[in-house]
């Protein structure tokens, strides 16, 4: 994959696209401006996709920014900065579910299964909820820091939020959460996980100015000499069993380790990316509705 190049598609609106998702069958693009775009996979497509389409008919004003947008299994779930939730199984019916009130911006969501569902905000602000379609009310969690949360994951059996200053904070229930040392104190925006081999795992989070730290366990980290000097915004370890990392410009950086020493950058278009997801096809979306896809 890293070596092949990357097809640049057709921009699918002029507002920034925050977060793809993928459930094995269908991608989902958000954005801003209440942009959201859904595609069915095809490998044998340019893109990976046969189409783009916009969902027209949604719960929310056209004003509403969407940052983040995960998979649960059985729906997809919306989360907008605000702390409005919808929720789609068929990705033709839209439907609002308990929305987060009173809570500032709200940046990224993830999901575990029980359920439980993380989203996170400015100001340290982490919410939970464990009913499935997420109808009842969200609760606020004490994260132990004021610092702004960007990202958040679940990974190998653990929630990895990070964020400003390079806060990164890790839970294993979404309840407790214990403040790690990154060795970083550049603003953090993702994390991934992958099994690298034998065995063994890394986690990787990426940030700003080409902040990539890497740890084996979650708790100790490292930080990792990246060849550019462009920020990233999202990572993931695909089924090619390598870490890609996007961000600014079009850059993506790759690595089959995600350890010290073992990062390639190359570019993807010439665009700001904001986030990327791993599959047979893996698709990143960005700013100015930049849509990237390389397989």
């Amino acid at each position: 994959l890293s070596a092949l190049p990357w097809v640049v598609g057709t921009p699918l609106a002029g507002n920034a696209l925050n977060s793809i998702a993928f459930n094995g069958s269908y991608y989902v693009a958000v954005g801003d401006g209440a942009a959201v775009f859904t595609a069915p996979y095809s490998y044998t497509s340019s893109g990976g996709v046969t189409a783009w389409n916009q969902v027209t008919s949604l719960p929310f004003g056209a004003g509403t920014n969407l940052n983040s947008v995960v998979y649960d299994g059985s729906e997809f779930v919306i989360l907008g900065d605000d702390g409005s939730i919808t929720i789609s199984g068929d990705l033709v019916n839209w439907i609002a579910r308990t929305a987060i009130g009173g809570a500032p911006a709200l940046n990224a969501l993830a999901y575990a299964g029980g359920p439980v569902y993380i989203a996170v905000g400015d100001g340290g602000a982490i919410y939970r909820n464990t009913v499935s379609g997420i109808t009842s009310a969200w609760t606020a969690v004490n994260s132990g820091t004021v610092q702004d949360l960007y990202g958040v994951s679940y990974v190998n059996g653990m929630f990895v939020a990070v964020g400003a200053a390079g806060t990164l904070l890790t839970s294993s229930d979404g309840i407790t959460w214990t403040a790690q040392t990154s060795n970083t104190n550049n603003n953090l925006r993702h994390v991934a996980f992958g099994l690298t081999g034998a065995g063994a795992g890394s986690y990787v989070a990426v940030g700003d100015a080409g902040t990539v730290v890497s740890s084996t366990d979650g708790i100790a980290w490292t930080s990792q000499a990246i060849p550019t000097t462009q920020s990233f915004y999202s990572v993931c370890f695909g089924p090619d069993f390598q870490f890609i990392a996007v961000g600014t410009a079009g850059t993506l950086a790759y690595s089959a380790t995600g350890t010290d020493g073992s990062w390639s950058v190359a570019n993807a278009g010439s665009i700001d990316l904001y986030s990327i997801v791993p599959a047979d096809v893996f698709i990143a979306v960005g700013a100015a509705g930049t849509n990237v896809s390389g397989k």
